[in-house]
């Protein structure tokens, strides 16, 4: 004979939660670039930088759309070309904003950072700067062979350059945020509540 005995457990069971919601919420972080023609010059010579600022130049602009300032550095980088490469030495730039010229110089070894596009074997630091909230910058790119080069400089010959605008960018918050989001304390660290019996005034007569 088979007896079968059922048994049944009870229990209670509890279940706590957090009252409060988590929140992380991200803040903007975009720069817009819009670019015009690139630079093409077929048969490039050795010229002033009288002439060199003659050239048609490549045009293009950044715009901060986010609330937060931008920090930005905008680089030349040299590409490789398919036939015969033309040294960075021998060539001359210039960049604008809007009507003000920002650096006109050879492209030299102190201004070299590293590249950020793929496949660039250097890039030159041409500008620093911040662009604020919402702010939109203009920019004018010239490039030339300076007037250095000499028929002696045989690798300047049937040579080609090839190279693109990159901007590095970082958001950053201004003294005026960082002191704002302080919190007001009667001590420790923060913005302190300082009232006028606080202050302690001391004349002192001249002595003729």
């Amino acid at each position: 004979m088979l007896i079968g005995i059922a048994i049944s457990f009870a229990y209670w069971q509890v279940i706590l939660q957090q009252e409060s919601t988590n929140i992380v919420t991200s803040d903007c972080f975009k720069l817009t670039f819009k670019d015009g023609e690139a630079i093409n010059i077929p048969s490039a010579y050795p010229m002033s930088d009288e002439e060199g600022l003659k050239n048609t130049p490549y045009d293009f602009t950044i715009t901060n759309i986010c609330n937060s300032n931008a920090s930005y550095q905008i680089n030349l980088e040299t590409l490789v070309p398919e036939g015969k490469q033309l040294p960075d030495k021998y060539l001359k730039s210039n960049l604008m904003e809007d009507t003000t010229s920002k650096i006109t110089t050879k492209l030299l070894s102190e201004l070299e950072v590293t590249p950020t596009i793929l496949n660039a074997v250097s890039s030159y630091k041409l500008l620093e700067d911040v662009l604020t909230s919402q702010e939109e910058k203009e920019f004018h790119l010239r490039i030339w062979m300076h007037s250095d080069v000499t028929a002696s400089d045989l690798d300047s010959m049937n040579a080609m350059f090839q190279g693109k605008v990159s901007v590095v960018t970082s958001f950053i918050k201004t003294a005026a945020d960082t002191i704002k989001n302080l919190p007001i304390v009667s001590n420790g660290n923060g913005l302190y509540e300082v009232g006028h019996e606080d202050a302690e005034i001391t004349y002192t007569e001249d002595e003729e």
